[in-house]
């Protein structure tokens, strides 16, 4: 059994309300250890194992199982850094992630990532996209995005011009 990620930078930023009924709080960045990438292409000397984060969320009032059944309740998010990264994040840094049992109550727990953090990145951009309902016209758009600025441990929020 693999022990939970570590927290990293704690916060709690409201985002709105990415699905709907649910407000998105974003809860932090969390340590996910060391990829197992080799981003070697043949040259050896480029060998690199990076720290992963993962964005951790929540919703809140909690998902119950009946409205998971009818809509998408995930938060899904692109990922930069001010910092160059040494692979893509385009394809696999797009997703759901991971989150908690729809069991209700005040709040489900979610989180989106992993993606590579450079040693020497000082700000995180997250790009948050709304989920819509399934089969709609416009499931998916983009809601806003979370600057984290590491070396002050913040996070901010700025929505999408409508």
């Amino acid at each position: 059994m693999t022990s939970p990620p570590t927290a990293m930078v704690s916060f709690d930023v409201d985002c709105g309300e990415l699905v709907p009924g649910h407000r998105c709080i974003a809860r932090g960045l969390f340590d996910e250890g060391r990829s197992a990438h080799d981003l070697t292409s043949g040259d050896q000397s480029r060998h690199q194992l990076m720290r992963m984060v993962s964005l951790g969320y929540e919703l809140v009032p909690g998902v119950t199982a009946a409205e998971a059944a009818a809509a998408e309740f995930f938060v899904e998010a692109t990922y930069a850094t001010d910092v160059a990264l040494p692979w893509t994040t385009g394809g696999a840094g797009f997703g759901p992630g991971s989150i908690d049992a729809f069991a209700g109550g005040p709040g489900t727990a979610g989180a989106s990532g992993p993606w590579p953090l450079p040693d020497d990145a000082g700000r995180l951009r997250f790009t948050l996209y709304a989920t819509g309902v399934r089969g709609s016209a416009d499931p998916h758009r983009v809601a806003g995005t979370l600057e984290v600025d590491l070396p002050a441990r913040t996070a901010r929020w700025t929505p999408a011009e409508a």
